[in-house]
């Protein structure tokens, strides 16, 4: 049975974005995502994807937008996150990783398509100031997340969420 996760970053305030980037830049988060999501699927909205500017290679890359039509060898598009979810189980992915935007999150979470989350916490020392943004990851209901592994890194620390 694969698995679907969403995965995210943010600061204190919940940021994930500001005018279509990702307002900080932390090598080593990048690193723990990439070595994260290599070989699985990652889902992208379409601004989240376009904000990325290319496919993200050694992974299946898909894209929710009701626009676009896409369909490469490594990138494939999907009008909803339920169908994205289907594409990737279909193509036979183990591991299948929600990456944004807002709204994908915020779908994710409310229908309950995830059962596991990945969170980089970024720790408020790593800002002289938290980061002013126009994109939020969504509050999630801690009663119905166990936090099952913690580890700490210098600028931010990861928890592993399971759904109760």
């Amino acid at each position: 049975m694969p698995e679907v996760i969403l995965i995210a970053a943010f600061p204190k305030n919940r940021v994930i974005g500001k005018n279509g980037q990702i307002p900080w830049n932390i090598p080593e988060d990048l690193s723990h995502f990439k070595s994260t999501t290599m070989g699985g699927a990652v889902i992208f909205g379409r601004k989240t994807f376009q904000s990325i500017g290319r496919a993200l290679p050694g992974r299946l890359n898909l894209v929710i937008s009701r626009t676009l039509n896409l369909n490469e060898e490594n990138l494939k598009s999907a009008d909803s996150l339920q169908n994205g979810i289907e594409i990737c189980k279909k193509a036979g992915y183990e591991k299948i990783f929600i990456c944004g935007g807002q709204e994908i999150y915020k779908t994710a979470i409310a229908q309950n398509l995830c059962t596991k989350m990945i969170l980089s916490e970024i720790h408020n020392s790593f800002f002289k100031n938290l980061p002013e943004g126009d994109v939020f990851f969504p509050k999630i209901n801690e009663n119905k997340w166990l936090c099952t592994e913690s580890k700490s890194f210098k600028d931010f620390t990861v928890r592993t969420l399971s759904l109760r």
